[in-house]
């Protein structure tokens, strides 16, 4: 279903890319990959989602990859989507990840020697512990237990975004990642080869995700998973509207202008339904 849109229900604003932080790292192929993208195109076609996070800056919830490669070139503006964090509008998740037989070892191994408290249970027990956080960390092999890094009531925030960080780093070269949702786990796991591993994280709160990115020990790529509704595509914002010596209130009146010429000519529409997209 398709529908009319007030042009004020979107917040698509440009701002100064400083002005913009990350709670995850980004993928350095994946940023020189766009970045060959963005050159030939010209445009920024989807702009990374943010939540206001105090002091004038915005947290990326969603289009790190796409902030590092325009800050990689120098570009000092931004097109950014705003959205209301902690709402329906921006659900906060996580995603889990398929290792193979021999990089699931690996894991275990690093869980069993750090010096967080460890224990094994139930792998209903440990999604129930990694949503409470009380665990930072779980990796399952079966449809049974579940070994789980436990988080330390003294634990800094420095501490626990490391020890992700570590972890995703020994499995995080290796190809690929297959990426889960918590729902498809005990699926996922019978069907997969022997000895294979599911790594679980926590579900974070949007406190948490701006204390990350504030506080720059920011979590590693592809483990938060934000669910936003109305999400802007296909905007495609010229990149030299934001590369050009306007000031930002400037090129935001050009930017609100260009929006509702799009809306007012129904080029922009809201559909209700969830969508497969498939890109070209």
């Amino acid at each position: 279903m398709e529908t009319k849109i007030d042009v004020r229900q979107l917040r698509l604003e440009i701002v100064p890319i400083d002005c913009v932080i990350l709670h995850e790292e980004s993928d350095p192929h994946r940023v020189n990959r766009l970045d060959g993208l963005i050159s030939q195109s010209s445009i920024l076609r989807n702009p990374p989602i943010v939540a206001e996070a105090g002091d004038g800056e915005y947290v990326v919830l969603d289009g790190a990859t796409r902030t590092t490669a325009m800050r990689n070139r120098k570009i000092p503006h931004i097109a950014v989507q705003i959205v209301p964090y902690g709402t329906k509008s921006a659900a906060i998740g996580s995603w889990y990840h398929v290792l193979k037989p021999n990089l699931a070892k690996d894991v275990i191994n690093y869980i069993q020697q750090h010096h967080f408290p460890k224990s094994t249970v139930s792998v209903e027990a440990a999604r129930e512990l990694l949503v409470s956080g009380e665990a930072c960390l779980g990796i399952t092999t079966s449809k049974v237990e579940a070994v789980v890094l436990l988080s330390p009531g003294e634990r800094t925030l420095e501490e626990y975004a490391a020890t992700l960080r570590q972890v995703v780093t020994i499995y995080g070269g290796a190809g690929e990642i297959h990426r889960i949702v918590n729902e498809d786990l005990m699926e996922v796991v019978s069907k997969k080869e022997p000895g294979a591993g599911v790594v679980m994280f926590p579900t974070f709160t949007p406190t948490q995700i701006i204390q990350f990115a504030k506080s720059k020990n920011v979590l590693p790529a592809g483990i938060t998973r934000h669910l936003i509704s109305g999400r802007a595509l296909n905007v495609n914002v010229p990149i030299e509207l934001m590369m050009n010596n306007l000031s930002t209130e400037e090129k935001n009146v050009w930017l609100q202008s260009w929006i509702t010429e799009k809306v007012m000519s129904k080029k922009a529409r809201f559909y209700h339904e969830s969508v497969f997209v498939f890109d070209d």
